[in-house]
């Protein structure tokens, strides 16, 4: 029960992180420039999304093996033979965990639905499904 809170509560302080980031990088380039405001909210979601995917494999591929949200909880990010992911290992992870998080979120209270289930394999496996998927793990 601990790892699920763990690997939560780093999900949460990594996405603070990456919004904090954006809303400053936003605030920045409307602030001066010459007014350039994106208005389409698909397009702000979808720099959200890579900026996020971007950090989470560059972050996982580093010496440090973990984003910042991980650190903080003393978490790593492995292969099962507790060797460091390989860039395209760590891409393939974020896109599976990209297709977990898209079933949730525009599906609506369907979403629900898939979070139950997710919620239990993690707490029985100790691994969310694109972890067994990718053949990797967190620690």
């Amino acid at each position: 029960m601990l790892y699920f809170f763990k690997r939560s509560a780093a999900f949460i302080i990594d996405n603070l992180l990456v919004g904090i980031l954006l809303i400053a990088a936003y605030w920045l380039l409307t602030t001066f420039t010459s007014g350039v405001k994106p208005d389409n909210d698909m397009l702000i979601q979808s720099v959200f999304l890579i900026v996020f995917v971007a950090y989470n494999v560059l972050m996982n591929t580093s010496k440090f093996e973990a984003s910042f949200g991980k650190m903080i909880v003393r978490m790593k990010v492995l292969k099962d033979d507790n060797s460091r992911l390989s860039f395209a290992r760590a891409a393939v992870r974020e896109f599976f965990k990209l297709i977990v998080l898209a079933a949730i979120s525009f599906t609506g209270w369907i979403g629900y639905i898939f979070v139950v289930p997710l919620i239990i394999f993690t707490i029985v496996k100790e691994a969310v499904f694109y972890d067994a998927l990718t053949e990797t793990k967190v620690q």
